[in-house]
């Protein structure tokens, strides 16, 4: 198995482990926000907010990195699931896979191999 196919594999589980407790939406005027900036009275905001691969549906891109991260409301709403996303980003440091944030399987890549 390439480092490729193991990143793959990482970056489905902590999907999976995800599943849509993010709650990623977009407004009708194309405002982005995430489940716990609405409960906080938001009309926008989220921890994906300019990042280059961001559409009004989410993620474009398989980013093992951006996966694993979690912000603070997250880790507290949801500690089981942040555990388990913990031994994914064990699992993935190592087996040595990059995984740089805001980066795709390819941007992580670039260059090796």
């Amino acid at each position: 198995m390439t480092k490729q196919d193991i990143y793959s594999k990482l970056s489905h589980t902590a999907s999976a482990i995800i599943g849509d407790r993010c709650g990623i939406q977009t407004s009708p005027d194309g405002r982005v926000s995430c489940l716990d900036s609405r409960a906080k009275g938001y009309v926008i905001g989220c921890c994906c907010n300019g990042c280059p691969h961001l559409s009004n549906s989410g993620c474009t891109v398989e980013s093992l990195a951006c996966r694993l991260w979690t912000c603070f409301t997250f880790q507290k709403n949801h500690p089981d699931t942040t555990k388990a996303l913990m031994y994914v980003s064990a699992a993935a440091r190592n087996a040595g896979i990059p995984h740089a944030y805001r980066m795709s399987k390819e941007e992580n890549f670039r260059g090796e191999e």
